[in-house]
């Protein structure tokens, strides 16, 4: 399990690796229509890296809701995870 940095630049390099995007292709308004490779297992491995890398644990409507960094940074926030 590797602990995540509290910082939008930790969240998105996590992002990067996971969806394979290069740098100029992230941005922190990025939604799910915007990743050809975000579907339902991609998701499922993000929740997990989530959950491991913040130690957090999601509701299944939170899991759903996340459908994009801005839903991402919100939904860790509600969970006492604020993200400089």
């Amino acid at each position: 399990m590797t602990q995540l940095a509290h910082t939008k630049d930790a969240l998105g390099q996590m992002l990067q690796g996971l969806f394979n995007l290069k740098a100029s292709e992230y941005s922190q308004t990025l939604t799910v229509e915007h990743i050809a490779n975000w579907d339902s297992l991609k998701h499922m491995e993000l929740i997990t890296e989530l959950e491991n890398g913040y130690g957090v644990e999601f509701e299944m409507l939170e899991i759903v809701h996340m459908q994009s960094v801005p839903d991402i940074i919100q939904t860790l926030a509600n969970k006492g995870v604020e993200l400089d």
